[in-house]
Order: structure tokens, then sequence, then C-alpha cells
């Protein structure tokens, strides 16, 4: 048997209502055409363009009060393993 959807903030929308499977049914979805236009980018500034690089550079050395050895030790810090 075969239904038909699309896909709406990640989740397949059947587009009869009335159909419903079971949690744990196993499908295959595939996609059937191209879309009208990308999806937003998750990274990036809020124009979503940018890369991960450039998202994250906006974060460095924001850090204050951290122990000089934080950056080689920070397993220690974080779950008490021993220092270096």
């Amino acid at each position: 048997m075969e239904y038909r959807g699309t896909i709406r903030s990640g989740v397949v929308v059947f587009d009869s209502g009335g159909t419903a499977l079971p949690d744990g049914t196993p499908v295959r979805v595939t996609p059937i055409g191209t879309p009208q236009t990308p999806p937003p980018s998750t990274l990036g500034d809020a124009s979503g363009t940018g890369t991960l690089r450039e998202l994250l550079l906006k974060f460095a050395g924001r850090a204050s009060g951290l122990p000089g050895d934080a950056a080689r030790n920070h397993d220690h810090y974080l779950y008490g393993t021993p220092k270096r």
C-alpha cells in the first residue's frame, strides 16, 4: 500500500487525514519531486547564511573567570577526571 503526504516541520503529514500507522511501523520515504524553496539553514546568522565557523566565532573569547588550564583539563572540570 502507498501513502502520500508532505513534509511539514520535519514530519511527514499524510494527505488523507485518517491515515494512522502504529508506532514502530517501519516505513520508506522517497521524495517524488524537488522542493520549490530550499529549507532554511540552521547555521550562520539570522538570515540563514554563513558557516558554522562564523556562528561559533561570535562566542570566541566570551568566557570569563575560568582557570588558566581550562582548555587542557576541561574533562577534569566538567566530569572530575584526573588532571593532565
